[in-house]
């Protein structure tokens, strides 16, 4: 019975022990596994979540890639399109800047032509200025000139010229000497605007020379009185020249003729300064251009 029991004790302790490693084992090629496998599982479908999110992220990245893609390509093409616009800008931009430059060069042409033009206006202004302005002195100087023959100012004794004594009374009241005369040449250009050969003083500024002549002739009426003095005149003449006792007739024509002379001389005098006066006042107008 003891040795039942120690072996009963043994074999107890043995089933204890190979429970244990049936246990053991049990555990090892059941449980851990299993749980291994759950732990796998989970794993995996976490990666599975992971590799889901993965290719959903290089999902998005692979569209965003083609749309980059698509996006690079129509750069692309725009830049080729920007590139052949630029070449035909560049192009047009040439032709536009050879077209500027034959524009300038004529446009130069032009400028030089004009001033050339300008200088040639401006010579013939001047030299049609200088032919009206010697016309009209020389229209003025000859009307002032022949406007006293009637009067007779500087021969008082020669034969009248008008056959009505009435008309001649009245010239001679009008007075002799520069003034006179230029007052009556500025007159006679006004109603005649002819020179002194009868040709028409086509002169745009006539009227404006003669209204500043005569201004410039009143402002100096003082300084253009005549030289001729008719009592020195009369003081030179024959009408009291006696004969001498002791003097020939051809003695005393001699004389007499030699006193006229005098007379003579001292009206042409007069008049010859007067002539001067006038001409000096011609010369020296300030004609507006």
């Amino acid at each position: 019975m003891n040795r039942f029991d120690l072996w009963l004790g043994r074999v107890t302790s043995l089933s204890q022990l190979f429970l244990v490693v049936i246990a053991i084992a049990t555990i090892k090629l059941t449980v851990i596994p299993l749980y291994q496998k759950e732990l796998s599982s989970e794993e995996l479908a976490r990666s599975q979540i992971k590799l889901n999110s993965v290719q959903s992220e290089i999902d998005k990245l692979q569209s965003a890639i083609a749309q980059k893609e698509k996006l690079l390509v129509e750069t692309d093409l725009r830049q080729s399109d920007l590139a052949e616009a630029e070449g035909l800008s560049r192009k047009r931009l040439f032709i536009v800047d050879a077209e500027l430059k034959k524009k300038e060069a004529e446009l130069q042409k032009l400028r030089k032509n004009q001033e050339r033009m300008l200088a040639e206006s401006t010579k013939v202004k001047r030299q049609l200025n200088s032919e009206n302005t010697l016309k009209f002195y020389q229209a003025l100087e000859w009307f002032s000139m022949t406007s006293d023959l009637g009067r007779d100012c500087y021969d008082p004794e020669v034969a009248e010229i008008f056959e009505n004594a009435e008309e001649r009374k009245a010239d001679a009241r009008k007075g002799c000497g520069p003034y006179r005369s230029l007052k009556d040449g500025i007159n006679s250009i006004r109603e005649r605007r002819r020179d002194s050969s009868g040709d028409p003083l086509n002169i745009s500024m006539l009227n404006a020379w003669l209204d500043v002549a005569e201004k410039e002739l009143e402002q100096n009426k003082t300084s253009l009185r005549s030289s001729f003095d008719l009592a020195v005149y009369k003081g030179l003449g024959s009408g009291n020249l006696v004969r001498k006792p002791d003097e020939t007739v051809e003695e005393f024509f001699k004389r007499k003729r030699a006193v006229e002379k005098s007379q003579s001389d001292y009206s042409s005098r007069a008049r010859s300064h007067d002539i001067e006066v006038q001409k000096d006042f011609i010369r020296n107008l300030k004609l507006p251009s």
